[in-house]
């Protein structure tokens, strides 16, 4: 549709500039932002515009009926579940003409969202929230009366063995590892959190790899690295596809960076190997309303392994559980992923596996009026816990 055609006008009136910038005008290729007068543009702002037409959106039928859906949405405190027409009937166009521009090779280079050509909003898979564990947290913030002082510096952080390898889980026995997670627990002003990482080491380098965990004083968010993001992939696409499977590569910025542990960003480091991602959902409607961390491409091909229906986890082919992902509740926050010791044990290989948790103690004050004894324990790194556990393996036949 040309914008001289006589009903141009009227379907140009459902778009907003940000729809006609960012939406249609990103797909086009060799275009700069707000270059409206760009001939691959105005061609596809017109096949947009053209199938608003054709699917029915008349400004005396339809008209009246968008601006009170837009004025509600305007006074609503929430995410409005009603669209206007002429704005649905709009993204049906520019669907469908993403469509056209992939089929012919003609969508940006660096367009992304896992090879879709689409960022979804909503996952057909329908993921099911996790279950919360079948057993008990570590009750971490004391209740009831303590010395505050004393506790921030030498507060007791157990894990519990049952937490760290428990025997059975979903009534499959044999043993498994908590490879990695997040656990926080609040009580009476009182707040401990802490993360849990599984690295596998070459033998070689375990020994420095410990000290240097030692070593440093405040392990923050990343010396023990992060597990890998996955986005843009449906729950149902994993373990087997190929959008699921994380790349490494350090010279390369569009892959991710090899895992090592450092001491700081000019230090060549410890390479470490991991065992999962973080899984992050699609942006929507979805029960899963945050990351969850789960078996990686690698470990679940190398078992064969694939996806139990309605969950996060994965069985192998004899239908058993490999690996089990929890949500936790009040008063804990988080989430956690097992996998079976077995399995673990066999991707590791020769390398060493070690678990790792580390995290910190605090007290809630008023953030303009911080006690100095807080300071001074923030400042010692006094209020730092962490835990290391060596695996005990059997040695492999020559």
């Amino acid at each position: 549709m040309d914008d001289d055609d006589p009903n141009a006008a009227e379907c140009a009136s459902t778009f907003g500039i940000d729809f006609e910038n960012y939406v249609i005008g990103l797909a086009v290729a060799d275009r700069d932002n707000y270059d409206f007068e760009h001939e691959g543009y105005r061609r596809a702002r017109g096949e947009v515009m053209a199938r608003v037409w054709d699917l029915g959106w008349r400004a005396a039928s339809l008209g009246g009926v968008d601006r009170q859906i837009a004025e509600r949405g305007e006074l609503s405190s929430t995410r409005a579940r009603v669209e206007r027409y002429g704005k649905k009937y709009g993204w049906i166009g520019y669907h469908e003409l993403l469509g056209r521009l992939a089929d012919a090779g003609n969508l940006p280079a660096w367009w992304v969202a896992a090879g879709r050509h689409i960022s979804p909003d909503i996952d057909p898979t329908f993921p099911q929230a996790p279950p919360v564990p079948p057993f008990p947290l570590p009750e971490w913030a004391p209740a009831g009366q303590v010395n505050e002082q004393t506790w921030l510096r030498t507060g007791s952080v157990n894990i519990p063995a049952d937490l760290w390898a428990p025997e059975e889980i979903h009534g499959v026995p044999g043993g498994w590892l908590l490879v990695e997670g997040y656990l926080q627990h609040r009580l009476d002003g009182r707040k401990v959190f802490g993360f849990f990482r599984t690295i596998l080491l070459d033998p070689g380098d375990l020994a420095r790899a410990v000290d240097l965990a030692g070593e440093i004083n405040y392990p923050g968010n990343h010396f023990f690295p992060e597990l890998p993001a996955v986005r843009d992939v449906f729950a149902g696409e994993m373990p087997w596809s190929a959008r699921f499977e994380v790349k490494y590569d350090d010279e390369n910025p569009d892959f991710q960076p090899r895992p090592a542990l450092r001491r700081n960003w000019r230090d060549e480091g410890i390479s470490v190997a991991q065992l999962g991602v973080d899984f992050y959902p699609v942006e929507g409607q979805t029960e899963l309303d945050q990351a969850f961390s789960v078996p990686s491409y690698e470990f679940a091909d190398q078992f064969g392994l694939r996806q139990l229906p309605g969950t996060l986890d994965l069985v192998g082919l004899d239908g058993s559980r490999v690996s089990a992902t929890f949500r936790v509740d009040e008063p804990w926050r988080g989430n956690l992923l097992f996998l079976r010791r077995a399995h673990v044990l066999e991707f590791a290989g020769d390398r060493r596996v070690v678990q790792v948790a580390w995290g910190e103690r605090e007290v809630t004050v008023q953030w303009n009026a911080v006690p100095a004894w807080v300071r001074s324990a923030q400042e010692s790194y006094e209020h730092i816990w962490r835990s290391l556990n060596t695996l005990d393996q059997p040695a492999r036949p020559a």
